[in-house]
């Protein structure tokens, strides 16, 4: 398993395919495998670097406060121990969050940066969304009911009722199921108090 020591933490990362770097930053509740159906298509133009974020899949876990600019420093880091200069960085969700505090941060590390699905600052929606996804993480755990919620509020519902539904309700239970309710109360914490403006 590839790990390397970066920022105080040990970081599990993959390559794949070949061309300029390309580093992969997955959502909140999905961490790298938020990528997972579209890998082969990134790997035929790209050397992908999918990574697990600070508390997520085989990635350290410390019990601390997250917030965008560690999970930033957490990538520069990476990109160091790797011996990369430059990167294309792609992120989506949360992971498109991360990708803006990137660039912003470390200009100079970006080949090009694409941010999916993120925002600036939290309106009153998202807010209580983070809130009500911290309280059920709390009550439930990283149960299939939770996910289930989750999955309700990301895919339509055309598709959950078409051919790929059952693959994806089962897809998104297993990614749900791998994280730490810590993990995802810091990252919707993370979210309701960031400001990028």
């Amino acid at each position: 398993m590839p790990k390397v020591q970066a920022n105080g933490i040990n970081i599990y990362y993959e390559f794949m395919g070949k061309g300029e770097p390309l580093a992969l930053i997955g959502g909140s509740l999905f961490g790298r495998q938020n990528f997972g159906m579209v890998w082969k298509g990134l790997a035929q133009s790209f050397k992908l670097i999918s990574y697990d974020q600070r508390g997520y899949g085989q990635t350290d876990r410390p019990l601390q406060p997250y917030n965008l600019d560690i999970w930033a420093d957490d990538l520069a880091a990476l990109l160091d121990a790797l011996k990369i200069d430059r990167a294309h960085i792609m992120g989506t969700s949360a992971g498109g969050m991360i990708a803006l505090k990137f660039a912003a941060k470390y200009p100079d590390r970006c080949i090009g940066v694409v941010s999916d699905c993120a925002f600036a600052k939290c309106d009153t929606m998202r807010s209580i969304m983070f809130r009500t996804w911290r309280h059920m993480a709390l009550t439930w755990g990283c149960s299939e009911q939770f996910a289930d919620h989750v999955l309700t509020q990301a895919v339509g519902a055309d598709y959950l009722d078409g051919p790929n539904g059952k693959n994806v309700i089962k897809m998104v239970r297993t990614i749900v199921g791998l994280n730490s309710v810590e993990t995802v109360v810091q990252a919707c914490l993370a979210m309701e108090n960031m400001d990028l403006r």
